[in-house]
């Protein structure tokens, strides 16, 4: 039908569906250039991203060689990107890595995993050895077809040595911790061990695996963990270390003190944690209480020495009253000795000698003769007295014959007096051996020893051994008498206590020592030792 030919209605319904059908294509040719101008804008967010990241977009083909490489290959390995187009990737890595890296490589290639992850070490241009994390995926053409892979290499050598360090630093840490003579412990917000050190392990007796995280409530009493889980929780709140001296039962039930030491840990992703040292402290703890112990037991003997220094200075100012009373009593006993022996056999040889020079005078010569014969035994009886009381004084046998045969004639002299008493004497020593200022000592030691025995000890028996060991000279005089107690004996007898302390003082003037052991019922020992 032709256009003249045909209605209004009919112009007007195909102009109509002319003017649908221009807005169709209007509307077609608006969406085509929209993904035109959405692909060009993602393409340009695309390269944007690509040539700004840090890491390096790469692209290889199915021979394993680059088809793209972004601007940040320069910055990473030092070469322009066009360079390395149509190389493997195997160029860059240093020679020893070459054959791994290229079994590794292939096997990563040929598996066409959805993702594969590897860390590499590649060279610098100028000769510096790199570590880059290499992560990429597959990827496939229109039809499904393998064309290669694609994906990123990210620069971590900063990083690598960052955790290297750490890992070394964590090494030495440990170590430290392991051999030191200290224990170390770190412990959670729930109190589980999150490390323990091989000291710890060692000196609690307790074997802590590290994934174990065991509590305090595991390993110690009840009582025990809840003291430890109280400070834990203080230290945390407070953010402030504390110390503490502790009685610790292990589990094997031995209890030592330990000295402990607990301070906040926070780290990186501000989780709380509490960290710890110890040490044992018991063999201290039992140094201080000995120390204690002994210092209570000093000044119980400083006490105790105190009241025998007091007593001794009470007879030090007794003593001089003493030594008169002393000099006093002896001159007594001379003056009636002298009284008693010599004087009454001068007057009897005085009244005598009158009687010859009367019978003299009436020429009575035989009677005078014969009474002068008589005073010859007096005369001797007076001079064997006479000598008794100078040998008591000072022996002159000591100076001319020595202190060996004065204490033989002592002894013989002194058994004559007193018949009951038996004198053993046993001389292990020669008289060349003796030093002249000892031999005065000597005797009077002796001599004060005999005379107590048989005044005191009413001793039956007494043993004198005197000889010579070595380098030493010792004197031992021992009676079988009653005995004594000498701490009470000393505040007791001013004339025995004299006799005592003056053989005392009269050794250790010389330089020895001496000392005197008596009990009630047992006898006495007097020891008097020089060293030579």
């Amino acid at each position: 039908m032709k256009d003249d030919e045909k209605s209004k209605e009919q112009l007007f319904s195909e102009l109509m569906q002319l003017r649908i059908r221009i807005a169709e294509l209007e509307k077609a040719e608006g969406e085509r250039r929209g993904v035109e101008e959405a692909l060009r804008l993602s393409e340009e967010k695309y390269r944007l991203l690509v040539e700004t990241t840090n890491e390096c977009i790469w692209e290889l083909d199915t021979h394993g060689c680059f088809t793209y490489l972004s601007p940040n290959f320069y910055d990473l390995v030092g070469s322009d990107p066009a360079e390395f187009l149509g190389r493997s990737p195997l160029e860059l890595l240093p020679k020893d890595d070459v054959q791994r890296g290229t079994e590794e490589f292939w096997v990563t290639m040929s598996a066409r995993e959805p993702y594969c992850a590897m860390e590499r070490r590649i060279m610098h241009r100028d000769g510096r050895l790199l570590t880059v994390e290499l992560s990429g995926v597959p990827f496939y053409g229109l039809h499904g077809e393998y064309l290669g892979q694609r994906g990123i290499a990210r620069d971590i050598t900063e990083r690598k040595l960052a955790v290297n360090a750490l890992q070394q630093s964590e090494a030495r840490f440990r170590a430290f911790m392991d051999n030191s003579p200290t224990t170390a412990w770190i412990k959670d917000e729930q109190g589980r061990y999150v490390y323990v050190s091989k000291t710890f392990e060692a000196q609690h007796g307790i074997r802590l695996e590290p994934s174990e995280k065991k509590t305090d409530f595991e390993l110690w009493s009840p009582e025990q963990a809840e003291a430890f889980r109280k400070t834990d929780l203080e230290v945390i709140k407070s953010g402030e270390p504390c110390q503490s001296i502790e009685a610790i039962t292990n589990p094997d039930q031995e209890t030592r003190w330990w000295w402990n030491f607990k301070f906040p840990i926070l780290d990186a992703s501000g989780k709380s944690y509490v960290g710890g040292v110890g040490l044992d402290i018991t063999d201290r703890k039992r140094m201080e209480e000995e120390l204690r112990e002994s210092r209570a037991e000093l000044e119980l003997r400083v006490l105790e020495r105190t009241a025998d220094l007091e007593k001794a200075n009470a007879q030090l100012r007794l003593l001089p009253s003493m030594l008169i009373n002393a000099q006093e009593e002896e001159r007594r006993r001379i003056s009636g000795e002298l009284h008693d022996s010599v004087g009454q056999t001068l007057a009897a040889l005085k009244y005598g000698i009158e009687t010859v020079l009367v019978k003299r005078d009436t020429g009575d010569l035989t009677g005078a003769f014969e009474l002068l014969e008589n005073f010859v035994p007096t005369l001797q009886q007076s001079i064997e007295e006479t000598r008794s009381i100078y040998m008591g004084l000072r022996p002159s046998i000591i100076d001319s014959l020595g202190l060996m045969a004065t204490l033989e004639w002592f002894c013989r002299e002194f058994q004559r007096v007193h018949p009951g008493l038996d004198i053993d004497v046993n001389a292990g020593i020669e008289e060349m051996q003796i030093p002249e200022f000892l031999k005065i000592t000597v005797f009077r030691i002796v001599q004060e020893a005999l005379n107590n025995a048989a005044k005191h000890s009413r001793a039956k028996r007494v043993k004198l051994s005197f000889l010579r060991e070595r380098d030493s000279i010792g004197l031992l005089i021992q009676d079988d008498g009653v005995g004594f107690d000498p701490e009470s004996t000393m505040g007791g007898d001013p004339g025995r206590t004299l006799g005592l302390a003056g053989m005392r003082e009269r050794v250790e003037v010389t330089d020895g020592t001496f000392s005197i052991e008596s009990e009630v019922g047992k006898g006495t020992c007097v020891r008097a030792h020089w060293l030579m």
